[in-house]
C-alpha cells in the first residue's frame, strides 16, 4: 500500500516537473481569415485562426467552432469535418506535422508535409500593422501568387497557414486574385506555454505523408461525386439531362481546389520532368 502511494507521488512529481518546462520567447498572433467557398462567396465572420511561435517551433491552429476548416459542403454525400484540427511545425528540420482527421474517417493522423520554400522579393513598399511597420514581399505558394507583409520587429521567419520563410513575422497574407485572406488582429509578447503544447502526438495516431493523404481525399472526393451525380440525375428525369451533366461537371472541377491555397505540388513538377 505504501509502495503505491509512493509510485502515485513519484508520478505526480515527475508530470509537475514536466508540465513546468516551458519554450522560450514565445509570440502569440491572432489572424482574421477569409477565402471563396465552393460558390466563391467569402467567408469573413470572425474566421480566426492562432499562430504560437518562437525561432524553432510553432503551432497554427483554428480558434472557432465555425470556421471555413469545418464547413459543410452543399453537394449531396460530400461532407469534410477536421474541426480540432492544428499543425506543429519545426523550423529546424524543416518538417510540419498537421493533426487532422483521416480521410478514411479511421479516427486522426498526422499528416508530415516540408515546410514549402517559397523564392520571395522584398519591396520598398511598406504599412503599418498593429502598430508596427511592415514591408512588402511577393511570392508563389505552391503555383499562387501570394503578397506579404513582414516585421522585421520581430525577426522570426513564420506566418499565417504554410506561409514562411521571410526575415520577420507575417502580419498580412493575401492571393493575388483575393481569394484568401489572413489579417493579423492581435500580438501578445511572453506568452508562457509547457512543452506539452508543442508535443507531436506520434504515441496516439499514426502517420503519412501529405502527398498520400491528398491521393487519399482526391479519390474518396471522387467517388462520392459519382454518387452524387447519379442521386442527382435519377431526380431530375424530366429536367435537361445535358444541363444537369454540365452543371455537375462545373461542381466536379470547384470541388478539386475547394478550400485550397495550393494548385501544385512539387511532386507533380517533379514527376513531370522525370516523363
Amino acid at each position: 500500500m505504501q509502495g503505491n502511494r509512493n509510485l502515485i507521488f513519484l508520478l505526480f512529481f515527475v508530470f509537475q516537473i514536466i508540465n513546468a518546462q516551458s519554450e522560450d520567447n514565445l509570440y502569440e498572433v491572432v489572424y482574421n481569415k477569409s477565402n471563396k467557398t465552393l460558390y466563391g462567396n467569402s467567408l469573413t465572420s470572425e474566421l480566426s485562426v492562432v499562430l504560437t511561435f518562437n525561432d524553432s517551433v510553432y503551432k497554427y491552429r483554428n480558434t472557432v467552432k465555425d470556421s471555413i476548416d469545418n464547413w459543410q459542403y452543399k453537394i449531396p454525400g460530400f461532407k469534410e469535418n477536421v474541426l480540432g484540427s492544428y499543425t506543429i511545425g519545426n523550423l529546424k528540420k524543416n518538417k510540419q506535422f498537421h493533426v487532422r482527421k483521416s480521410c478514411l474517417n479511421s479516427g486522426k493522423v498526422i499528416v508530415v508535409d516540408s515546410i514549402p520554400k517559397i523564392q520571395w522579393t522584398i519591396h520598398k513598399d511598406k504599412k503599418q500593422i498593429l502598430n508596427l511597420e511592415c514591408i512588402k514581399a511577393t511570392g508563389i505558394y505552391r503555383g499562387r501568387p501570394i503578397v506579404a507583409y513582414f516585421t522585421e520587429s520581430i525577426p522570426m521567419a513564420v506566418g499565417p497557414y504554410k506561409i514562411l520563410g521571410l526575415p520577420g513575422l507575417i502580419l498580412e497574407m493575401n492571393s493575388t486574385d483575393g481569394d484568401f485572406i489572413y489579417t493579423a488582429v492581435s500580438l501578445k509578447s511572453n506568452v508562457k506555454l509547457s512543452t506539452i503544447f508543442f508535443k507531436i502526438p506520434t504515441d496516439l495516431y499514426r502517420m503519412t505523408s501529405y502527398r498520400s493523404e491528398l491521393a487519399c481525399i482526391e479519390k474518396r472526393s471522387s467517388n462520392r461525386l459519382k454518387i452524387a451525380r447519379a442521386r442527382m440525375l435519377n431526380k431530375v428525369k424530366e429536367y435537361n439531362k445535358s444541363f444537369i451533366n454540365e452543371q455537375i461537371s462545373e461542381d466536379v472541377k470547384a470541388v478539386s481546389n475547394v478550400n485550397s491555397l495550393e494548385l501544385i505540388y512539387e511532386w507533380e513538377t517533379e514527376d513531370e520532368e522525370k516523363k
